[in-house]
């Protein structure tokens, strides 16, 4: 894995070589964001008990890079604990999607998403992300479908036992049913071959012993996407249902998710809200006995949060978050929970 320095100087370079050539061009739209604050995690190592409370200074920083069917977007952010330097973490996220078309109803593109996480003191640092290239089917002016490949990946630099990579196909169509409002069903296949050995379970003895072929998970999903715009307001809503079987025992579960979106904005105030519920069943009598992630990022499925921002002056603003959490930990069926509280500032440029 890439040392934290080298990847903040390359980052730099990286911002120097796009910014410069390109904040010239007429035909290239860039929006850059600073936000940086102060946070107060409830649950700094988001256990199941005994929580700890810990305050942390945030740094963020992002642009935004469009030029028609071309898009790029890059993230970097800082946490700093004083209290706690194991949790000192430098994140990057990069993000980019074009399209093209190639007849008068057919467009090809692909999509890439990456995560860097590197921690300062500790050895946790990992990458995942995943590159999607997609046919895009335009059936009329309201409606088009897509079929996406997928490819995705997860790995620590210090261990391999978490470590996977797979295959995926998704299938989603876009209906506009009035002006501002969307519906989209989608479909989606994914199958991820872990590094580590799988687990069998002897009925007969009630224990697990491992086996020689790798865990390979097989998921399958399902859901419904709304998208409502009127004048200011932004509403959008998901449902998902998605199941997961796996040679290894423990490890099947179904799952139930619903999210909810709203972005307000009012004279010189700005709020967005946020909800997300799961239902999650295991199939299984004994839970897995390696969690599929140490991140517990990855699973925040069960949160309300709430953000209400103003404008100080044209391109500067105050920002305050509150979230409240209770999301499956590590190890599976287990839940923590946490509340966030964070004031920043927010500078666009």
């Amino acid at each position: 894995m890439m040392n934290p320095v080298k990847s903040i100087a390359l980052s730099l370079l990286l911002l120097c070589a796009i910014s410069g050539p390109l904040s010239g061009q007429a035909n290239w739209r860039l929006a850059h964001r600073v936000q940086l604050g102060y946070e107060q995690d409830s649950n700094i190592a988001e256990s199941v008990e005994g929580a700890v409370q810990a305050e942390n200074l945030r740094l963020l920083y992002d642009l935004q890079v469009r030029r028609r069917s071309l898009s790029f977007s890059y993230r970097a952010g800082a946490q700093v604990y004083p209290d706690f330097s194991s949790e000192n973490k430098l994140t990057h996220e990069i993000g980019a999607a074009f399209s093209r078309p190639v007849s008068a109803r057919v467009e090809l593109g692909a999509q890439l998403w990456s995560r860097f996480k590197f921690f300062l003191e500790t050895e946790q640092d990992l990458i995942c992300g995943f590159l999607q290239p997609f046919l895009r089917y335009r059936m009329d002016t309201a409606t088009w479908l897509e079929l996406g490949l997928r490819q995705e990946a997860l790995d620590y630099a210090n261990s391999d036992y978490f470590d996977y990579a797979g295959p995926g196909l998704t299938l989603q169509l876009y209906r506009r049913i009035i002006s501002g409002w969307t519906l989209s069903p989608s479909i989606a296949w994914q199958r991820n071959v872990f590094q580590r050995a799988s687990y069998g379970y002897a009925s007969s003895g009630s224990y697990l012993f491992l086996q020689p072929d790798r865990q390979e998970d097989e998921q399958v999903a399902a859901g419904l996407h709304s998208e409502w715009v009127w004048r200011s307001l932004l509403m959008t809503c998901q449902y998902k249902f998605e199941s997961n079987h796996s040679n290894s025992y423990g490890y099947d579960y179904r799952r139930h998710v619903l999210t909810a979106l709203f972005v307000q904005g009012w004279r010189e105030w700005f709020f967005r809200g946020y909800f997300s519920w799961q239902k999650k069943t295991y199939s299984d009598a004994i839970r897995p006995f390696l969690p599929v992630q140490l991140d517990t990022e990855q699973e925040e499925n069960n949160l309300v949060a709430l953000d209400v921002s103003r404008n100080l002056y044209e391109r500067l603003a105050v920002v305050g978050r509150i979230a409240w959490y209770q999301n499956e930990s590590p190890w599976a069926d287990l839940y923590y929970r946490k509340r966030l509280l964070q004031a920043l500032l927010e500078w666009r440029f």
